[in-house]
């Protein structure tokens, strides 16, 4: 507010006349307490292993935080202090004005969501918060909406036990499952990986207690490898491959600004395709991936030799 005041003439007539309102310091202070809750919802929208899976609990979340500062007429405790210095009938119409925002952003959000909301609340019940109550009619509605094909319903059922079993027997031992998650997943890759797992460094909803969360993809993909489920295999890996968002696909094309430009040019579509699934799935730094490309053998020798190559030199 102060950078436009001292502006002067150079400020926009609008912006000048609204900042020199009395009710904009509180106007503000409501903002920034509001506006940062939507903003920790929005990152956690835009991670790349953010699925449809994930998307119920999301917005149910920052829609029952919203609701609850209606219900308990709370916008921040600097908003709060700042409103008590103000009449009563000044505080009112502040906080009925905060109302209709948060009351806005509410229907702005049911417009989009409520329209497949059935099926997000569905496809939910596979998410790592839902597993342990998970029950068999919220595995077959699942499956009846999705109509995923080639899939035998009597073994799902056998499977959908074993995994139950499989997901108390971990969640009995004395390590977290966020530690035997992260150790599963190491240990796929047979490498060191950065940060794989959701923890204190992500935007959560303890995002202020510092609690570990497991990634549902992840404590699924240690279950399955846990039991011999092929059919709920099939049925997990076709609901952890819709997507929450097009943040992903937005990278790609965040990607590809630096793959293909004038100076390289002569690359193929191939190679194009082939960095861009590097760059995509691979957790490695460069110098992780240094050292991993010298550490094997037939990487190596499949770069030193020429059969990678469509075409032959020919010798004149």
């Amino acid at each position: 507010m102060k950078y436009f005041l001292e502006q002067h003439e150079n400020c926009p007539l609008e912006i000048k006349q609204f900042f020199e309102r009395d009710e904009v310091p509180y106007i503000l202070s409501f903002l920034q307490h509001v506006l940062f809750e939507i903003h920790q919802k929005n990152l956690e929208l835009q991670r790349y292993y953010t699925t449809a899976v994930d998307l119920f609990r999301i917005i149910t979340s920052i829609k029952n935080k919203l609701k609850e500062r209606i219900d308990s007429q709370f916008f921040g405790a600097a908003c709060r202090y700042r409103l008590a210095r103000l009449p009563i009938d000044k505080q009112n119409m502040l906080k009925t004005s905060f109302i209709e925002f948060l009351s806005k952003i509410i229907s702005y959000i049911d417009s989009y969501f409520d329209q497949n909301v059935v099926f997000y609340r569905t496809i939910n019940y596979f998410s790592y918060e839902n597993i342990e109550a998970l029950i068999w009619n919220q595995v077959i509605q699942c499956v009846d909406m999705l109509k995923i094909k080639g899939l035998n319903e009597d073994c799902l059922f056998d499977e959908f036990t074993n995994i139950k079993s499989m997901f108390k027997t971990i969640s009995d031992q004395n390590i977290p499952i966020f530690d035997q998650a992260q150790a599963f997943v190491k240990k796929q890759n047979d490498i060191t990986v950065t940060n794989i797992c959701d923890d204190v460094t992500d935007v959560d909803d303890d995002y202020s207690t510092g609690v570990k969360r497991v990634r549902s993809d992840q404590l699924w993909m240690l279950l399955l490898s846990l039991t011999k489920s092929p059919n709920f295999k099939k049925f997990i890996c076709f609901l952890h491959s819709l997507p929450c968002s097009n943040a992903y696909v937005e990278s790609a094309f965040s990607h590809m600004k630096h793959l293909l430009n004038d100076r390289r040019s002569c690359m193929t579509t191939e190679l194009i395709s082939a960095e861009l699934k590097i760059r995509l799935n691979s957790t490695l730094s460069c110098t992780e991936l240094y050292k991993y490309i010298l550490s094997s053998e037939d990487l190596l020798r499949a770069i030193k030799s020429d059969e990678k190559y469509t075409f032959k030199r020919k010798c004149v």
